[in-house]
Parts: C-alpha cells; sequence; structure tokens
C-alpha cells in the first residue's frame, strides 16, 4: 500500500492538491474545493477540453504518490490522462501559456535533468512547440501538490532521524540502570559475605558452644570436597549474588550502544 496524504485539495491551477498536513493513510480519492474550481481566473481561459485533462493528470498525480508531477512524451501524457495526442498537444500549451500548471523541459547542457519553462520568456510556445514537434519528453507539474510532497519528506525524514535518537537514548538509560543494579547487587554480597565471616570467626573464637553450626559447615565443606569443588566460605549467598552479576553482565553486553 502506497504512502497517502490528507490534504485540503482543490482543483485550480495553483490551487490544487495538497496542504502541509499530512499523514500515512491510504487515500484512491481527494476533496475538490469547488468554488477554486469554478472561480480560477487561469483554469477559466482553458477549453474544456483541457480542464477534462487536466483533472485526470491530477488525478494520477494523486495515485502515482502525490509528487504532484508527470513525465513523458505527449503520446504517454496522453495515455495517462486519456485523451488523443493532439488533445495532449493543445492542453500543455493552454495550461502553459494560462500559468495553470508547470511546465519543464529537457536541459540542453545536462542530461536526465529538467528546466522549468519561464512564463515571462517571450517565446516560451515556441520552445515548448518544438520540444513536443521533436517528441521529447516534458514534466507537468501541480504546484500545490508538488510542494506539499516536498514537505512531506522533509517530515518524515526528520521523524526517523528524531526516532533513531530516541531509541538510542533509551537503550543507553537501560544499560546505565542495569550497571546501577549490577553494582548495588555487588555491594549487597560484599556485605553479607563480612557478616559470613565475622559470624564464622566468632563461633570458632568460642570453643564451647553447642557445635551445630560449626558441624553442619563441615558437612558442606566436606560434600564440597568430595565433589571436587572447592569450599564456599559463609552460606554461600555471596557466590549466588556473584552469578547473578556476571548474567546481568551478560545481559548487558547484549545491547547494542
Amino acid at each position: 500500500m502506497s504512502k497517502a496524504v490528507k490534504q485540503h485539495n482543490d482543483g485550480s491551477g495553483d490551487h490544487n492538491v495538497g496542504t502541509a498536513e499530512q499523514e500515512e493513510i491510504k487515500l484512491h480519492w481527494f476533496p475538490l474545493e469547488a468554488k477554486d474550481w469554478l472561480t480560477d481566473s487561469r483554469l477559466s481561459l482553458c477549453s474544456p477540453t483541457t480542464r477534462g485533462i487536466w483533472i485526470d493528470a491530477i488525478c494520477v498525480m494523486w495515485l502515482n504518490g502525490q509528487s504532484g508531477e508527470l513525465t513523458g512524451t505527449a503520446a504517454q501524457l496522453a495515455r495517462m490522462c486519456r485523451c488523443s495526442e493532439p488533445e495532449m498537444r493543445e492542453a500543455l500549451i493552454e495550461l502553459f501559456e494560462t500559468g495553470t500548471a508547470d511546465i519543464l523541459l529537457p536541459s540542453k547542457n545536462e542530461a536526465n535533468r529538467f528546466c522549468l519553462l519561464s512564463k515571462t520568456q517571450a517565446n516560451g510556445t515556441e520552445i515548448l512547440q518544438a520540444n513536443l514537434q521533436a517528441n521529447l519528453k516534458q514534466i507537468l507539474r501541480n504546484r500545490r501538490m508538488y510542494k506539499a510532497h516536498g514537505i512531506s519528506q522533509i517530515r518524515s525524514e526528520v521523524g526517523r532521524k528524531g526516532g533513531s535518537k530516541t531509541q538510542a537514548n533509551g537503550l543507553a538509560k537501560m544499560k546505565q540502570v542495569h550497571q546501577a543494579n549490577r553494582q548495588a547487587n555487588g555491594k549487597q554480597s560484599s556485605s553479607k559475605r563480612s557478616d559470613s565471616d565475622s559470624d564464622s570467626d566468632s563461633e570458632s573464637g568460642s570453643g564451647s558452644g553447642s557445635g551445630f553450626g560449626n558441624g553442619c559447615e563441615s558437612v558442606s565443606h566436606g560434600n564440597q570436597e568430595d565433589n571436587g569443588q572447592s569450599p564456599v566460605p559463609g552460606n554461600g549467598l555471596g557466590q549466588v549474588a556473584l552469578d547473578q552479576d556476571q548474567d546481568e553482565e551478560e545481559i548487558i553486553e547484549g545491547i547494542p550502544s
């Protein structure tokens, strides 16, 4: 599905399709400003045939990504706008002379580049007729839709960059939180190991206790030595905390910076 634009539209040459307000929606239709279409002085100078070709051209531009432009020879544009080639040639000349639309012709100096044909140029009509007779391509442009399309492209690019920056900031913040948690767990495990060592020292120094604590610790050490593992001082909570820190460190390393 192509990107469509929610726009304020009319059918005149310079008051045509589009405004700056655009959304990512799919539309096969656009509203037509009846008053602008009927009262536009430039469009009113065109013949009924040219006005019919122009509204078809606007529809094709709308469905063609709302770019505001159609490119092709007179024959190609005629097929797009559902008219004969002679009618298309006459329509292009009328749209240019009345100022209803912009016409761009191929550049003589650079390939694949088109230049705007100025309406104030004295021989502009002759230049356009020569281009049509040579069966060269031209661009038929709707000014309003073309401008709205450019604004949409800029906003999309700005939004894409802003979204990437927000995502990067979120990942950096998540990494900081994990690092803070890891440091907090490290301090807690160190405190528990210190308390455990203090309890063991006090029990071994008394020598007259019931022997229940020492007996349990002796059995635990014996089981670890039988399994080929080194004994862990205290109750082993410090080792569990260290394992938890290692897991969090692996999670942090998996997050892209």
